[in-house]
């Protein structure tokens, strides 16, 4: 496996290479962005069915009634769900389209290679 993951900056060029590159990082992002939603839950729910949790962590909306405070944190997790879900698709359709291409290029290098071949190849 580890030599396989050596011998794959060979075939790519230099564009594809920095792709290579980037992807790491973009998947640990993702990967900190579905945790940090999933972390997110337990404290709404928290929030929604204990009014004193939400007075002692969110104390700056005091001045507000107890729905309106309800109100403000649900619209921000709507927002923070949108907003990571959007980010997720861009990430995974940016993945998506740099192993296709690849994926394209090393079968057209494949067939290319076979299809000069002489045909004695064939026979053995």
């Amino acid at each position: 496996m580890f030599k396989l993951l050596k011998e794959l900056p060979k075939l790519l060029s230099e564009k594809e290479k920095k792709n290579f590159y980037l992807i790491f990082p973009l998947m640990l992002f993702t990967m900190g962005l579905e945790t940090l939603g999933l972390g997110l839950i337990l404290p709404t729910i928290k929030v929604i069915f204990d009014q004193q949790f939400l007075e002692k962590f969110f104390f700056f909306l005091s001045s507000f009634s107890y729905f309106s405070q309800l109100s403000i944190i649900l619209a921000f997790m709507l927002i923070f769900y949108v907003l990571k879900n959007i980010i997720i698709v861009l990430i995974q359709y940016h993945i998506n389209n740099f192993s296709f291409n690849l994926k394209s290029k090393i079968s057209n290098k494949l067939l290319k290679q076979y299809v000069h071949q002489p045909f004695n190849f064939f026979l053995k």
